[in-house]
This record gives C-alpha cells, sequence and structure tokens, in this order.
C-alpha cells in the first residue's frame, strides 16, 4: 500500500501479519488525508504544506 497510509506497526516492520487493526488505521488516515484536503479551513499555511508536514515528514527507510 502507499507508505503515507500504511500503520506504524506495518511500516516499523514489528510484525509481518497484516490485522484488522492496520487496516483501521490505515482507513483513519486515509479520512485525515481527504478531511483536510477537501474540507473547507481557515488555514494560514496552504494546505499541500500541511499535508507534507503530516505525511511526508519522515519516509521510512522502505519507502521508494
Amino acid at each position: 500500500g502507499t507508505w503515507q497510509f500504511m500503520s506504524s506497526f506495518l511500516l516499523k516492520g514489528t510484525h509481518t501479519i497484516h490485522t484488522i487493526q492496520d487496516d483501521i488505521e490505515s482507513f483513519v488516515y486515509v479520512v485525515l488525508y481527504h478531511a483536510f484536503r477537501y474540507l473547507g479551513h481557515n488555514a494560514s499555511s496552504p494546505v499541500p504544506d500541511i499535508l507534507d508536514d503530516i505525511f511526508d515528514y519522515e519516509r521510512p527507510d522502505n519507502a521508494r
């Protein structure tokens, strides 16, 4: 999957079994991303910069 939306446990590689908890965490990230991207706001900085700060702050070692 897209690493920005993967669960933290899967990104850390602490376990290899994909669980429903991983899916729920990923779902929350996708909902947050779309809420920030498409809903109205009064942010003082551009939304793409905010999204980069949240979702692209640090790439895992195995991300492309």
